[in-house]
């Protein structure tokens, strides 16, 4: 599986996973493809061409899910987003790292069963991912 970290996801998480998940999972960063002050539909849009696709997309940035816009493109293309809940952006980066190698499988389990245009939500406390429900 491909996975891509948003800008509002540590450089250093991105590069930490890929290390201990290679070759078996590609993982990179926003700034491994485009320049770090692209905005999110472009990245979207851009995501979805990348021939080598698909990408499942990590973002601190939850703000994607509510903004018509950025919730358009995300769907529009299927990308499957899992999204850092409150309270991640505010914990050491060496707990953010041993956190997110702990609830890693859950993603790789969650990942290999949704479907296209599918989110969920990283609960910091739990390794219980969270379907999102959009309106």
């Amino acid at each position: 599986m491909n996975f891509f970290f948003d800008n509002n996801m540590p450089f250093k998480l991105a590069r930490a996973l890929a290390e201990v998940h290679a070759p078996e999972h590609k993982i990179c960063h926003l700034r491994d493809k485009y320049r770090p002050d692209v905005d999110d539909v472009t990245w979207l849009t851009r995501l979805a061409r990348e021939p080598d696709g698909p990408w499942l997309i990590v973002s601190g940035d939850l703000r994607i899910s509510r903004n018509p816009v950025e919730q358009k493109a995300w769907l529009d293309f299927g990308h499957i987003i899992f999204f850092l809940a409150d309270g991640w952006t505010t914990i050491m980066p060496n707990d953010q790292l041993w956190k997110f190698v702990k609830v890693f499988p859950k993603i790789l389990e969650a990942a290999a069963r949704a479907r296209p245009g599918s989110g969920f939500i990283i609960p910091q406390s739990s390794l219980k991912l969270r379907p999102i429900t959009l309106h």
